[in-house]
């Protein structure tokens, strides 16, 4: 039961080891105070988000990809279980 729950919540699993130093720094910093960054993104957040499945952010084209913003909390598997939210401003 334990793993269909998973698969149906977790949209993304990656370790430490999976980052570059930049993107690891970018997950640090959004676990302690929040994250935000102006387009066009850094090369480490630009990875965090391929991590996390959420490529049509790349290019900050939040009108084109509004059917795909999920505003609600999300889980990602980052050496433990963990809630995200991603929110982009225009």
């Amino acid at each position: 039961m334990e793993a269909i729950l998973r698969a149906q919540f977790v949209d993304a699993r990656f370790a430490r080891e999976d980052l570059s130093t930049e993107a690891y720094d970018v997950i640090e910093t959004a676990e302690s105070n929040g994250y935000s960054e102006l387009h066009p993104y850094s090369a480490g957040y630009r990875e965090v988000l391929r991590q996390l499945h959420k490529w049509p952010f790349i290019d900050s084209n939040i009108e084109k990809d509004a059917g795909v913003i999920n505003d609600g909390r999300q889980m990602v598997r980052y050496d433990i279980y963990r809630n995200y939210q991603l929110r982009f401003v225009s």
